[in-house]
């Protein structure tokens, strides 16, 4: 019981607990993570990494991404309130993109849009259109029973549970994980759960500010020289990769490793100036929406698949400046109608309705189970 007492009270004082001010490193990490998903994405879906070591140390960086974004999750939300209406925002921003675009295709691009993606735009959950998405309201969904299992443990009972999962589905990776879990090399609830204990425990208990920065980018570096060495084929050529995306598996340990590093240390980066802060927090709540756009599917097979296999015949130097620069103009693009989309939100006081829709449903079903 003493034991127990005395973690808890560490848990409290760390420097980087809920009595902290806003870390806007972390708003930092996640506008960097959205730009690195869309890099990974102009790589992958439209082969704009070289099939060279180049490439796959590309590959191995902006893999990154997905991992950071999601280990975001639990380092904010381990210690807030639970805003279940958020999840009801998130789906109104799919259906409103989803719909828009999919009637931008429909009247544009002949027979571009089925019958069967009329319907889409209402049930987004029941597609992989939007995987993050989907897993992710599922994974919020459970978040208030993760928060209440992760203030129960001890200190020594989390760091057991945590690398009992990063063990099981990330370092040995068993076939049976694979089967009976579906983590998909990362593209799963079950996977997104796992950061966000993680993102949980360093915010929970992790004192940073004691981790030095050369380490972390030691650590950081040959997470990804071993990322991009383990997929060299060496059965062709020692220059040629394996560059599809199955390959770099979010849950791999070296890719796991690398996200974790770096999410450190942009948790170390202090930014003091008030204008700066503002306009940090304000990209970084319109992220989300770069990746809806995006990577929408009519989007992505239109103008993105198979579009920028030239850029995998530049130099090395000219491949990755023409990369940054297209994911740059795609980035601030969709921020700019991400912008607008949250200035209509806010004028027909969406959040708010949705918090009072959410709140009426849930009064409703506490007196109904008080009945009971």
């Amino acid at each position: 019981m003493r034991n127990n007492i005395s973690e808890k009270t560490t848990a409290i004082k760390n420097p980087l607990s809920k009595t902290q001010s806003r870390n806007y490193g972390i708003d930092l990490l996640k506008i960097t993570a959205m730009f690195f998903i869309v890099c990974v994405h102009l790589g992958g879906h439209g082969k704009a990494f070289p099939e060279t070591w180049f490439g796959a140390l590309e590959h191995s960086i902006f893999a990154t991404g997905v991992n950071c974004f999601a280990l975001t999750s639990g380092y904010l939300l381990i210690d807030k309130k639970y805003k279940l209406h958020r999840i009801l925002v998130y789906w109104l921003q799919v259906v409103l993109y989803s719909s828009l675009i999919m009637l931008y295709f429909y009247i544009f691009y002949s027979g571009s849009v089925s019958k069967q993606e009329i319907l889409f735009f209402l049930r987004p959950l029941y597609t992989d259109r939007y995987w993050y998405f989907s897993a992710y309201c599922i994974m919020y969904l459970f978040i208030p029973a993760y928060n209440t299992l992760l203030n129960s443990l001890s200190r020594k009972q989390t760091y057991t549970f945590i690398v009992t999962l990063v063990v099981i589905f990330s370092v040995l990776n068993l076939g049976v994980a694979e089967k009976y879990f579906a983590l998909s090399g990362g593209f799963s609830v079950w996977w997104l759960s796992i950061l966000y204990f993680i993102g949980a425990v360093i915010k929970k208990y992790m004192n940073i500010s004691e981790c030095k920065v050369t380490v972390l980018l030691i650590v950081f570096l040959l997470s990804v020289i071993l990322t991009t060495f383990f997929n060299i084929d060496k059965d062709k050529q020692n220059i040629r990769y394996f560059l599809k995306v199955g390959n770099f598996h979010y849950n791999s340990i070296v890719i796991l490793l690398s996200s974790v590093t770096l999410f450190m240390l942009f948790t170390k980066i202090k930014i003091n100036n008030p204008i700066l802060q503002k306009f940090i927090t304000k990209i970084s709540t319109l992220a989300f929406g770069v990746y809806l756009i995006h990577d929408n599917h009519h989007i992505r097979t239109k103008f993105v698949l198979n579009r920028f296999a030239w850029l995998g015949e530049l130099s090395p130097v000219m491949n990755i400046l023409e990369l940054l620069g297209i994911a740059l103009v795609i980035f601030v693009t969709c921020l700019m109608i991400d912008y607008v989309r949250a200035f209509l939100f806010d004028v027909f006081k969406v959040n708010f309705l949705c918090e009072k829709l959410c709140g009426f449903f849930v009064k409703k079903r506490n007196l109904l189970f008080k009945n009971k």
